[in-house]
């Protein structure tokens, strides 16, 4: 019995266990409904996720039981979708979809593109992007307009986390301006409020608060006879507004503006810590000192229990650092310091698309002299606290040295990469069968006869065979071992050992090259394929010979052949 029809039988069996039934609703009832039937009660139930489940499972049940791979990958997609709320729950479900999907549906986009939301909303923002960029290469061999724009909003979103404003309202112009083109208004309205909201956003980060307010004035209009959830984007879009109202210069209207309307337009924690920032600013900016550090720390409290990290919140922690020092509180300064370096290094290590905007605004040789003029002051009062700092300092300078030896051994790795790019596969010269009799003390007709059969040996790929040995190889070719092993050693200047595990890099390569599908199979695969006995034995070898690992390798071809480069 094959892997795939065992794995189908299982999922089978696990699917019908695990919704129990319900008079004529039980799993096995459903299965017996058409498709369509049971696609149309998934949809009447996408907002009642316990209902909803059941007819999704009834419909991956019935695709397991057909053995349809495409029905299968819908299931786990409902499946996925209708559990949204639930994060680690649905990404197991879309996970499952893209193991079964086989690119051949027009489903494959909406996988990915459901994938890239569940890590946006969990602030996995390079994963997003990753499977928003999937979403957009796979839409294109399929007629769905509506979702393609779809998917340039959401890597619009994701331009927000690295500040390409400029980048992520065009493609929130280009969401806009469909929705009023096909007249969605009314049939999308959530879409329609979504798309009204970022566009008010990147105008607010742009710093153009007219363009701002106009959307968002736009959105409370709108929002006001919405059916659905109508208080909570009310809410959000008079939040927005305190925003606009703070950079304004309207403090005492910012803090009435949350403070009404706070509970019904935060669901998430993002939304919330931001209007704690802008209470807690604007209190500030009222000379409400006691007030503003309440909502301030609430910030803090909300980083730790979520671990979100977002560039717009590092300013909580410049604000609670400059406001300690101001009062000369050294120990509450270096606490928030602190804060602020481990806040930084998550952003810095969490996406790599924010490194570069990272570097230049919040500039890490700054934040060490800092450290060391806070050092200085504090061995004056605290010996304690002042090594604390010193190890803190060290710290920070070894993330810089990891960071650039990083940086440094990337570009390396890129080079040798493009290196064995433009590298041929080796052949054996015509000048080595210039035998000088003298140096190798063997007879010359012996020693030409030898690197004549090493050739077609090498010709043949006969070294892919994993049980070769010098012996085996000297006996087919009736010579001696020794004979071999010297005639080797003196044209090929390494030992027969070391030949035959170049040969086979040197074929591995070439193969990886021009052989797009090798490129997907694991290592431990590769290996066996080439003639080595053991993964880890190829790994040291393909090391040794290129300088990279077989992984990393592989992973840079992927990437040329996914951006279109010719390898």
């Amino acid at each position: 019995m094959s892997t795939r029809i065992v794995i189908v039988l299982v999922l089978s069996i696990l699917c019908s266990q695990t919704v129990k039934p319900q008079n004529d609703n039980s799993i096995d009832s459903l299965t017996a409904k058409s498709y369509e039937y049971l696609y149309s009660k998934i949809s009447d139930f996408y907002r009642a996720p316990s209902l909803g489940t059941i007819y999704a499972k009834a419909y991956l049940d019935k695709g397991l039981k057909n053995n349809d791979s495409v029905r299968i990958t819908k299931g786990f997609y409902y499946l996925s979708e209708i559990n949204s709320k639930t994060y680690s729950v649905s990404l197991d479900y879309i996970n499952k979809a893209i193991l079964y999907d086989n690119k051949s549906s027009s489903i494959t986009p909406y996988i990915y593109n459901q994938k890239g939301s569940l890590f946006h909303i969990n602030g996995k923002y390079k994963n997003a992007l990753d499977n928003y960029l999937e979403a957009r290469k796979q839409v294109v061999h399929f007629n769905l307009p509506d979702l393609f724009i779809k998917i340039d909003y959401n890597i619009g979103l994701v331009r927000l986390r690295i500040k390409d404003f400029d980048n992520a309202l065009k493609a929130f112009k280009k969401n806009y301006q469909y929705i009023i083109e096909n007249d969605l208004q009314q049939k999308k309205k959530i879409n329609y409020l979504n798309s009204l909201r970022v566009l008010s956003i990147a105008y607010l980060y742009k710093n153009e608060l007219d363009s701002a307010s106009y959307f968002n004035q736009l959105m409370i209009e709108k929002s006001k006879d919405s059916i659905n959830d109508n208080d909570y984007n009310y809410s959000v879009s008079r939040i927005f507004q305190a925003y606009i109202n703070y950079e304004k210069g309207n403090y005492s209207k910012t803090i009435d503006s949350i403070s009404k309307y706070i509970k019904k337009g935060t669901k998430d924690s993002v939304n919330l810590a931001l209007s704690y920032l802008y209470l807690g600013k604007s209190s500030y900016h009222l000379k409400k000192e006691e007030e503003a550090l309440k909502q301030f720390k609430k910030i803090d409290t909300i980083v730790l229990n979520t671990k979100k990290y977002i560039w717009e919140i590092e300013e909580n922690y410049e604000i609670l650092r400059d406001y300690y020092q101001q009062k000369g509180d050294l120990e509450n300064q270096l606490i928030y310091l602190e804060k602020l370096v481990n806040f930084k290094t998550n952003l810095y290590n969490n996406d790599s698309y924010l490194k570069n905007t990272l570097a230049h605004k919040y500039d890490i040789p700054e934040l060490i002299a800092e450290k060391e003029t806070l050092i200085s002051r504090l061995q004056k009062n605290d010996r304690k606290k002042a090594n604390t700092v010193y190890l803190l300092l060290i710290f920070i300078a070894g993330l810089i040295l990891l960071s650039y030896y990083f940086y440094r051994k990337r570009i390396i790795d890129k080079k040798q990469f493009e290196v064995l790019l433009q590298k041929k596969e080796n052949h054996l010269d015509d000048s080595m069968l210039k035998v000088t009799k003298k140096e190798l003390t063997i007879p010359e007709d012996i020693v030409s006869n030898i690197l004549k059969k090493i050739i077609v040996f090498e010709e043949q790929k006969e070294f892919l065979d994993s049980s070769i040995t010098l012996e085996s190889l000297a006996k087919k070719i009736k010579t001696n071992s020794n004979y071999l092993s010297r005639t080797i050693n003196y044209h090929k200047n390494k030992n027969f050992s070391t030949y035959l595990s170049d040969l086979r890099i040197n074929y591995t390569l070439d193969l990886l090259k021009k052989e797009p599908k090798f490129r997907n199979y694991t290592i431990k695969a590769i290996a066996f394929e080439v003639g080595f006995k053991n993964s880890k034995s190829f790994t040291n070898a393909f090391y040794k010979e290129t300088k990279l690992y077989p992984s990393y390798f592989i992973k840079e071809l992927q990437k040329r052949e996914f951006t279109g480069v010719d390898s």
